[in-house]
């Protein structure tokens, strides 16, 4: 069904009403909660959504009914008294049309909120313990799910809640009493990427798992030790949760103490949380009481929470910034917007002087803006994925042609990209003492293209044919960027090379080999790469003025997730194997330039997660920036890249498509479409600095190179 967006936005509030219709307003519109994230985000103050299910979730609940979703509220039948009891903050998690809801809802709000925050918390807490725990029974509703069965699709709902935060690039947090209650691991494995609030040990009938428990168990817990709670409404002494507990109990327990611990018994946590909640909602909320715990909890644990140095100064500087930076260079806009990105909140008082120098450092950026004096010269690239799939020298001159007419400056020609579709005359390569005759390095190539895709429309390009190519893009006034990969997507050059006789060139890892990804550490097989990379070079170095040797993706087909290792690049830095990687690039970067090219390769393996302890690039190295990542793939920012010195070619992954999508599947044709008429020409992936690029890439890719060429799309795109 589609439920229209004012039906559920008045069942939302009719919902809320019937939970508690407060006279001081209802709901928060977007528009008000943006105007808070924006003002949070001044002050450096992160925000933290919570929307709770399956519990505490009464005006959700009521507004499913008032939707005509039937049942949706967990009820429980006592064994003894044969009496039922109706939840009202629980919901049903049998009941699949509440649970398909309220799962929609959730994503509703994950989507809004990815990109604004880090951490979304589903809550997950206390399940109709109304129904149960205070019922007749006197059982928790986690006890009652587990001995009706029921314990697994519990585990099963906040895995799937977790996974919706995690798409949306958001780290997922759910308190801590649902989490292997009673320490029962026999419903189901519960997602260790869920960040453990961790409020309560329990108390009588009622038996979470303890801390220590789910820290061993791989969880990181976040502090929310209910010692701190307060109340809105319980004030003075005498009231369990009121203002003088909470105030004993942050004198009594200290910032990194979790509740259920010993007082010297360290637990890691990831950091702490005092919650002032409002269990009656009728009851006055008086802000000086909660300002007052919120000093209080800072004076008792200064190690972590402190006073704050004044920002007035940057917030001036800032002030001065032109809020329209696109009539300036390139350069002097970024080295603005770095300065107000450089702006690092929350420093100690005591840090004063290091909040004045951020705030000369925008004001100097400022007085150095330096207008254009005409449109910045920009290459504009086509990029054909002709490595993975045979085309043609006419299919290859057409899109060439096609790129003159459309005003494009380049052609990138990916030749060798898990396919190798190009072989020179003289293939002869000299290496590890031998010496590999041509025609044998030929035969070796078609068989390591037939193995990774035997194309029916041909096997490779010969020099000949290749010349005529370049010399058609020359007459055009087209530059070509050849492609030959590594130490990634060379499956055909990996095949080529044990059909020689050089054994296992593969790289492998616990006992899976990569079929496209070369293993560093084999010197036959790194030898006898770098001198076919050598022909090739000095062949083009006649016609092409950059050469990219790839670079991307190190040997992500091979699955060891189950060791923390979820891609090429964590299980190389990890292992001690990315320094080599380093050490290889770098070589084949001097290859190039002792050949007078420029060297470019894609960015995802540069500086892997930010990080430059193993070793440094060649700064020549142009970086083909395609991705900023995405979960668990945490590849370097386009603007580390540049202050690294690097220049970089915009090759947005938003623009991509792989030839066989066309409205389905990823990187697909109407989303390329769709993309290039809203992604601007220098909006380079996950860069919200205008970091200055010197060109932009368009790239069609032969992912299922078994897909038909389909030129008419090629040449419409």
């Amino acid at each position: 069904k589609t439920y229209a967006s004012d039906d559920v936005k008045n069942a939302i509030k009719e919902g809320t009403k019937k939970y508690y219709n407060d006279p001081n307003g209802t709901v928060l519109t977007q528009t008000e909660l943006e105007s808070i994230l924006a003002y949070a985000k001044t002050k450096n103050v992160k925000i933290i959504p919570v929307v709770s299910s399956p519990g505490h979730m009464d005006a959700i609940l009521n507004a499913m009914e008032i939707l005509g979703i039937k049942n949706p509220k967990f009820s429980y039948t006592d064994t003894a008294s044969k009496k039922t009891t109706v939840s009202k903050t629980t919901m049903d998690l049998t009941n699949k049309e509440a649970v398909a809801f309220t799962k929609a809802l959730v994503e509703k709000y994950a989507k809004y909120f990815n990109g604004k925050v880090e951490y979304f918390n589903f809550g997950a807490d206390e399940y109709a313990n109304d129904a149960t725990y205070h019922g007749p029974s006197e059982k928790s509703g986690f006890l009652v799910l587990q001995e009706e069965g029921l314990y697994d699709d519990f585990i099963k709902y906040i895995n799937d809640l977790a996974a919706i935060v995690k798409e949306n690039n958001m780290k997922p947090i759910c308190f801590n009493d649902g989490i292997y209650y009673n320490h029962d691991e026999m419903n189901g494995t519960i997602d260790t990427d869920i960040i453990v609030a961790y409020w309560t040990p329990g108390f009588q009938r009622y038996t979470p798992a303890s801390a220590k428990y789910l820290s061993k168990k791989g969880f990181k817990i976040l502090n929310t030790n209910d010692n701190w709670y307060y109340v809105v409404g319980r004030n003075g002494t005498g009231w369990w949760y009121g203002s003088e507990m909470a105030k004993e109990g942050m004198k009594k327990f200290n910032f990194t103490r979790v509740v259920g611990t010993k007082e010297n018994e360290k637990l890691p946590i990831i950091g702490s949380m005092a919650c002032t909640w409002a269990d009656e909602p009728q009851r006055t909320y008086k802000p000086e009481i909660v300002k007052e715990l919120m000093t209080l909890f800072a004076e008792q644990n200064s190690k972590y929470v402190y006073r704050k140095a004044n920002y007035d100064i940057v917030e001036d500087a800032k002030a001065i910034v032109p809020q329209d930076l696109s009539k300036y260079t390139q350069e002097s806009a970024y080295a603005v917007n770095k300065a107000v990105a450089n702006v690092e909140y929350g420093l100690k008082l005591e840090e004063q002087d290091k909040v004045n120098e951020m705030a000369e450092a925008i004001k100097t950026a400022v007085s150095k803006l330096t207008e254009k004096t005409g449109e910045e010269a920009k290459q504009a690239i086509f990029s054909i994925d002709a490595g993975r799939k045979y085309f043609s020298k006419a299919q290859l001159k057409q899109i060439i042609k096609k790129a003159y007419e459309d005003g494009y400056t380049d052609v990138q020609l990916i030749l060798g990209n898990d396919g190798l579709r190009f072989a020179l005359d003289d293939m002869t390569i000299q290496a590890n003492g031998k010496t590999y005759a041509s025609d044998d390095v030929k035969k070796a190539i078609t068989a390591g293209n037939n193995e990774y895709y035997k194309d029916p429309n041909g096997d490779y390009l010969t020099e000949t044919e290749m010349d005529e190519i370049l010399a058609y893009a020359k007459k055009l006034n087209i530059g070509v960027i050849p492609v030959i990969n590594s130490p990634g997507h060379m499956d055909g050059i990996l095949g080529a090379m044990v059909a020689l006789g050089i054994e296992k060139p593969q790289y492998s890892y616990g006992g899976k080999t990569s079929t496209r990804t070369i293993d560093l550490n084999n010197k036959e097989a790194v030898a006898f790469n770098k001198e076919l990379l050598k022909k090739y070079v000095s062949y083009f170095s006649k016609y092409s003025k950059v050469f990219n040797f790839g670079c991307d993706e190190y040997a992500n087909d091979i699955d060891s997730s189950d060791e923390g290792f979820y891609n090429g690049w964590s299980r190389l830095q990890k292992t001690g194997g990315y320094p080599k990687f380093v050490t290889y690039v770098n070589d084949i970067a001097k290859i190039i330039k002792d050949a007078g090219m420029t060297p470019m390769c894609f960015n995802d393996g540069i500086y892997y997660n930010n990080d430059d302890q193993f070793g440094e690039f060649d700064k020549d190295i142009i970086i083909s920036y395609w991705t900023a990542g995405w979960w668990e793939f945490y590849v370097a920012k386009a603007s580390y890249l540049y202050d690294k010195g690097h220049k970089i070619v915009n090759t947005n992954d938003a623009w991509y498509w792989v030839l066989g999508n066309i409205e389905e599947g990823g990187y697909n044709y109407q989303n390329s479409i769709a993309n290039i008429e809203k992604v601007a020409f220098n909006s380079v992936p996950g860069d919200k600095l205008g970091v200055p690029t010197i060109g932009s890439v368009h790239a069609v890719w032969c992912d299922f190179p078994n897909a038909k060429h389909d030129m008419n799309r090629i040449m419409h795109l």
